[in-house]
């Protein structure tokens, strides 16, 4: 046999043998299983709000009062001057007519009788007329009948004897047993470093400076000075004659006249 005979063999068993030997239990597959917590994660970074500039105060315009300015001068009220000589005479004028009331008479001849009218009929009330005979015997009638209730009547022989009932089981709570030999040590597991999440710092906005704007200046009004005019001096009238002022006339008083009698004599 040549010895590529033998090595075509030799790959022949070789093929036949492999697929044998793979039919083994197989482990489970391999699942890696970190040996510490897994790594604490920042919190998403969340933006601040825009920096709004706040508005600067700007005060309302207020519209400078009016300047005084005086009428302009003119020419001065005339003087008053009374009328010159005696005042005249009041004209009389006498007060309205008014009719007077008509006069009372009373009637002439004797005064009519008075006519009698009876009073209207009223009809009696009937007269009670007794019932003619004896008077019937009253009935007697007994009260409704009530059922009584029952006479309580003792139960006759001994009384029952009584019947003792323990009260029911409560199982007792199980006694503590300590464990049989020395307790194992606590083994010491440090936990992890977990480092502290960085602190917020909003950033620095230097503030404005205030603006200062002054109040406008408002001029006050001109003192008033009325115009220098030279005093009026008004003369009084003279006097009046005793009795009598200027603008009332005098009292007047009718002539009295006795009224005429009530019965025309």
């Amino acid at each position: 046999m040549s010895l590529e005979g033998l090595l075509v063999l030799l790959l022949g068993v070789v093929v036949l043998i492999t697929p044998s030997l793979a039919l083994y239990p197989k482990p489970p597959p391999y699942e890696h299983k970190p040996p510490f917590p897994p790594i604490f994660k920042l919190p998403p970074f969340i933006k601040p709000p825009p920096f709004v500039k706040p508005p600067i105060y700007k005060p309302p315009f207020v519209k400078p009062l009016p300047i005084y300015k005086p009428p302009p001068y003119g020419k001065l009220p005339p003087i008053y001057k009374p009328p010159f000589g005696k005042p005249p005479k009041p004209v009389y004028k006498p007060p309205p007519y008014v009719k007077r009331p008509p006069i009372y008479k009373p009637p002439v001849g004797k005064p009519p009788k008075p006519v009698y009218k009876p009073p209207p009929y009223v009809n009696p009330l009937p007269i009670y007329k007794p019932p003619v005979g004896k008077p019937p015997k009253p009935v007697y009638k007994p009260p409704p009948y009530v059922n009584r209730p029952p006479i309580y009547k003792p139960p006759v022989g001994k009384p029952p004897k009584r019947v003792y009932k323990p009260p029911p089981y409560v199982k007792p709570p199980p006694t503590y047993q300590s464990p049989v030999g020395k307790p194992p040590k606590p083994v010491y597991k440090p936990f992890p470093y977990v480092k502290p999440p960085p602190t917020y710092k909003p950033p620095f906005v230097k503030p404005p400076k205030p603006v200062y704007k002054p109040t406008p200046f408002l001029k006050p009004p001109p003192v008033y000075k009325p115009p220098a005019f030279p005093p009026i001096i008004v003369k009084p009238p003279p006097f009046p004659p005793k009795g009598h002022f200027p603008g009332h006339p005098p009292f007047y008083k009718p002539p009295h006249k006795p009224w005429p009698p009530a019965n025309g004599n």
